[in-house]
């Protein structure tokens, strides 16, 4: 059965866990390891953002002249040329209007797709 971790602490007689035992909550570290494990998500979602950031100024720039199938293959190629994933199509959408200078028309269309989901639910 689940334990609170103080108790598993002062009663676990596992070999090499003496370190385990040693550790108390620590509010910045509420299980050992917690701030590493924090500080990696920290950098890929950075990495993350940044990359997605890049592939939008780089389709952005590309997209005076082009058509709007054109701007999502180009948007989609640059995603994916800095190992970013596809969002959906509603997102996909979104992102396109935003690249073409129409973030409200791109936010009303994520609006009425999750109204549409959640009515459906």
């Amino acid at each position: 059965m689940p334990v609170p971790l103080t108790v598993w602490q002062q009663l676990c007689p596992c070999p090499g866990g003496q370190s385990k035992r040693a550790w108390k909550e620590d509010p910045d570290e509420p299980w050992p390891g917690a701030k590493e494990a924090w500080e990696r998500q920290e950098r890929r979602s950075r990495a993350r953002r940044e990359a997605r950031k890049q592939a939008f100024d780089a389709a952005r720039q590309a997209s005076p002249g082009k058509t709007r199938e054109e701007i999502t293959d180009l948007y989609v190629a640059e995603l994916r040329a800095r190992g970013q994933e596809v969002p959906p199509g509603p997102v996909l959408e979104a992102e396109i209007d935003a690249v073409t200078g129409h973030p409200v028309r791109g936010l009303w269309k994520m609006w009425k797709a999750s109204s549409a989901f959640f009515r459906d639910v």
